[in-house]
């Protein structure tokens, strides 16, 4: 809608023309008509501050209020100052160039959300010192999601950075200036070194759901430098293990994980299974037919424990 027809709907005709008109006297006669209404629809908090759709390059400190569509390069560590305040760089780019986005405080909480390789939408962007910041009201949104790499194909991503995931299966710590685990799919394992921050290691437990981003491969294996990050669940979101034993008596089966002795009910054991049946196939022949397919088989799957029960999430 035009600055006129907004303007129609909280006011009559006469009334906007005699606005124009003492707007335009305001200004001593140098504005059009139709800049006199935008400032009359501005003021009257009808229109919004524009935004401009633009590449790196072309970001100014003139433009206040920018929206960008970039690339994520890198996330830099979280600096904290005495201040008590923090503040994380990202480095972001397009086909103009690149710059580097600084996030303050609770605006870091956006870096937890997005990963190198990320397409992001950034609104409410100015420029300071070359740098891009959020205005008040500004705001990060994922446009694409960067994928993640198959273990099992990982010697093809040789040299490039990767993102993974899957749950630490073995860690063997501190050797020769790295700290080292493996990672696993359930399926397949991948060695893993860190090789900057070691510190970082001591926080893992065999069984955690992880996920590496920004990590490089290097003749098949994984190294987790400076610009990598490791995000960890503990493990007790996770059952993982080869499944043992599986058994079903009045409509609840019962399944040895591992060491872990499962009973779980009809809801539950369904998605255990990964099976949408119809009500009336009792849960016994739905566990007969399934069993000799799951026995012998590694899983890793998202569960609650609660009360003594899982609930398969």
């Amino acid at each position: 809608m035009t600055p006129e027809e907004v303007l129609r709907s909280i006011m009559s005709e006469n009334e906007i023309e005699n606005a124009v008109q003492e707007k335009i006297k305001k200004f001593h006669g140098f504005l059009t008509r139709e800049v006199a209404l935008k400032l009359i629809a501005k003021e009257k908090g009808l229109l919004k501050e524009e935004e401009k759709v633009i590449k790196l390059a072309e970001l100014s400190p003139e433009i206040r209020r920018a929206t960008l569509i970039v690339s994520v390069e890198r996330i830099y560590p979280i600096a904290k100052y005495r201040s008590d305040k923090m503040s994380r760089r990202v480095l972001v780019k397009d086909e103009s160039g690149e710059k580097t986005l600084v996030l303050w405080n609770e605006d870091i909480d956006i870096t937890t959300k997005i990963r190198a390789g990320d397409v992001i939408e950034i609104k409410g962007a100015y420029e300071k010192q070359g740098e891009i910041y959020l205005g008040y009201s500004g705001m990060v949104t994922v446009k694409h999601r960067a994928g993640f790499s198959d273990i099992a194909n990982i010697e093809k991503e040789d040299g490039k950075r990767v993102h993974l995931k899957g749950y630490i299966s073995s860690i063997k710590g501190p050797v020769w200036g790295k700290f080292l685990f493996s990672l696993s799919d359930g399926k397949n394992e991948i060695e893993c070194a860190i090789t900057r921050d070691l510190q970082r290691g001591n926080a893992l437990r065999e069984g955690d759901e992880a996920v590496i981003e920004s990590a490089i491969v290097k003749g098949g294996k994984i190294e987790i430098g400076e610009h990598s990050r490791i995000f960890i669940r503990r493990k007790e979101r996770i059952l993982t293990g080869i499944i043992r034993e599986i058994d079903c008596k009045n409509e609840e089966m019962s399944v040895l994980v591992g060491s872990e002795r499962l009973v779980l009910d009809r809801r539950n054991a369904l998605r255990f299974m990964g099976v949408n049946i119809a009500d009336d196939i009792t849960l016994r022949t739905i566990v007969m037919l399934k069993k000799d397919a799951l026995l012998n088989t590694n899983i890793s799957m998202k569960v609650t424990r609660e009360n003594g029960k899982i609930i398969v999430d």
